[in-house]
């Protein structure tokens, strides 16, 4: 599934691993354009799944400094010094090959020895719960191998985790202090592959940590600076010094269009 960029030889082992979900208004995508950019990352290799529905563009950062520099629609981009990867995807999985896009990301990962996943959605939230309307509308969850991180997540950055819901009743259930709940109180609309990776990585046992942004289709901006920050606050990716100087990419110069043309006036 992996192809490495070019000729150098990439060893990622030992390193965490941040993925996005094309999931409402884009905001992990997002989000991690802007991770991509403020630490400029180089690109490492390319996810190579005939799941990925095909694209190809332009430069979509500032730091490469390379006129022609093409994207694909999946990427890895990597860090040594944070021991970080991330991965972009820019299109949507093709009809009836989620499961197999899931089963062959999660079979590298495993082969990598990446040490944990950061899983990164959004979720709709005009779906939200009454419970869910107060507070910061971001929650997180974690699959059996990550429940040490549930007092720190908690108690150190003030993260709340992801209400169950049984939706038989379609009333909140109960769940234990450890951050996990079952595949079957899990609602998520709107989310993506979420659902589909947590529900795999549970029974995989590899260690993953979810974050969900609640949020509605529009301008998604500060929900993905928010995302972003959410996720520095944790990881201590950027200095401290500049852990609010967000680099945006140049291509979201573009992301409402051109100017309109003048003979409109």
């Amino acid at each position: 599934m992996f192809v490495r960029s070019g000729d150098t030889a990439v060893d990622l082992d030992g390193y965490r691993i941040i993925v996005p979900c094309i999931s409402v208004g884009n905001v992990a995508q997002l989000a991690v354009d802007l991770l991509i950019n403020t630490l400029k990352l180089p690109r490492v290799g390319y996810l190579d799944d005939d799941s990925l529905l095909p694209l190809v563009g332009n430069d979509a950062f500032d730091h490469t400094g390379l006129s022609g520099h093409m994207h694909t629609a999946g990427e890895v981009y990597a860090n040594s010094e944070c021991k970080t990867a991330v991965v972009q995807l820019r299109t949507p999985i093709a009809k009836g090959r989620k499961l197999s896009f899931c089963n062959n990301l999660i079979s590298w990962i495993k082969s990598v020895k990446f040490t944990e996943v950061i899983l990164l959605t959004s979720s709709y939230s005009h779906e939200r719960k009454d419970v869910q309307i107060r507070g910061e509308p971001y929650r997180f969850l974690l699959t059996p191998e990550a429940r040490d991180l549930y007092t720190p997540l908690t108690m150190d950055q003030g993260w709340n985790l992801l209400e169950p819901r049984n939706e038989d009743e379609g009333s909140a259930s109960s769940v234990g202090p450890d951050g996990v709940i079952s595949e079957s109180q899990l609602f998520l609309p709107g989310s993506g592959l979420a659902k589909i990776l947590y529900s795999q990585c549970c029974s995989e046992h590899v260690r993953l940590i979810m974050f969900v942004a609640f949020c509605s289709q529009g301008d998604n901006i500060h929900d993905a600076i928010a995302v972003a920050a959410k996720i520095n606050s944790w990881l201590k990716l950027l200095p401290k010094e500049n852990d609010r100087l967000w680099c945006v990419p140049s291509s979201w110069s573009l992301m409402y269009g051109g100017p309109s043309p003048n003979a409109l006036f």
